[in-house]
């Protein structure tokens, strides 16, 4: 695992990179990022509603 200071650069260059690639391409990236998290949180928000996102 990398210290979270390595991850928040990490994540900067990522975006930065996706984005000289063109908008489209960041906007994928987010896209498929949503749906990761979506498939992890969905089935407890629609048992729980907000108190299953807490979870």
């Amino acid at each position: 695992m990398i210290p979270s200071d390595h991850f928040t650069r990490f994540y900067n260059e990522v975006f930065k990179f996706l984005e000289d690639q063109g908008e489209e391409h960041l906007e994928a990236y987010w896209l498929e990022i949503s749906k990761n998290q979506e498939k992890h949180t969905l089935e407890l928000f629609k048992a729980k509603g907000l108190k299953g996102m807490y979870e």
